[in-house]
């Protein structure tokens, strides 16, 4: 059991999955679970590859068990300085705080491409975020996906 805010990339790293408990991320705890446990009773959230426009690689969490919208997967890149919340209830946060947490200009974060690693029912849940706006998110169909889960 860990508070949300506290779960790092070493964390994911050894449970890809996570139970969340909470109404807000401000308050939530995760605890690691070995598979999605009724998820149409508990919300999940899994380990997240992300791409910047510049080519590296970071990592994070999305909630991939509903994939109908930005405000349901809601990705989530864990950086040095902190946690990035692409969605935050109801409102985009600017670029800057991005750019900030990374230490990087606009045009080297942004678009940001993510896909979640752990497979739901048999798809992989993938999207762009760029500057201005988030786009829909698509379904990667699996079993297979182009990402390492080993990395």
């Amino acid at each position: 059991m860990k508070r949300l805010q506290e779960l790092t990339n070493e964390d994911l790293r050894r449970w890809p999955i996570w139970r969340y408990e909470a109404l807000s991320d401000d308050e939530a705890w995760v605890f690691p679970v070995e598979s999605w446990e009724a998820p149409d009773r508990h919300a999940h959230i899994a380990r997240t590859r992300f791409v910047l426009a510049d080519g590296s690689e970071w990592w994070g969490y999305c909630s991939p068990t509903d994939d109908s919208g930005l405000d349901y997967v809601q990705p989530v890149l864990i950086a040095p300085r902190g946690h990035h919340r692409f969605w935050c209830e109801g409102l985009l946060p600017g670029p800057e705080q991005a750019c900030s947490l990374l230490g990087k200009r606009p045009e080297q974060v942004f678009p940001v491409r993510f896909e979640c690693i752990v497979p739901f029912e048999g798809r992989f849940v993938a999207g762009a975020l760029t500057a201005e706006a988030a786009p829909p998110i698509c379904r990667v169909p699996g079993p297979g996906s182009p990402t390492d889960p080993n990395r």
